[in-house]
């Protein structure tokens, strides 16, 4: 009967060995969930660099094919087929400035801010 009773007890985590486990969970999002995002901010960001040298290296391509000096556009650079419809929309928040050098346009970054 002594064997019966002891087949039949199931093993079970106590109620301090869950809260222990969900504490630890716990501290470990508290730890790496500041990290995370500061992760997908500095990605964001290089990604931000990243773009405006493609554009600065559209833009010197197109000044050297087209022998443009003055007048460039994203407009006028996706019509010729150096910027994709996607690159100008993210180009907005970019300007060219007068040598020809890609900027970030400050009225964009004021009006979001």
């Amino acid at each position: 009967m002594m064997k019966k009773m002891k087949l039949q007890k199931q093993q079970a985590f106590t109620l301090m060995e869950m809260v222990t486990v969900i504490f630890i969970i716990g501290l470990l999002i508290i730890v790496f969930l500041p990290t995370l995002s500061n992760q997908r901010d500095n990605a964001s960001q290089k990604a931000d660099v990243a773009f405006e040298r493609t554009l600065q290296t559209q833009v010197d391509l197109y000044r050297e094919d087209i022998n443009a000096t003055d007048g460039i556009s994203w407009d006028k650079m996706a019509k010729d087929n150096y910027l994709t419809p996607t690159q100008v929309e993210k180009a907005k928040k970019y300007k060219i400035d007068n040598k020809g050098n890609v900027v970030l346009n400050k009225t964009e970054t004021n009006t979001k801010s």
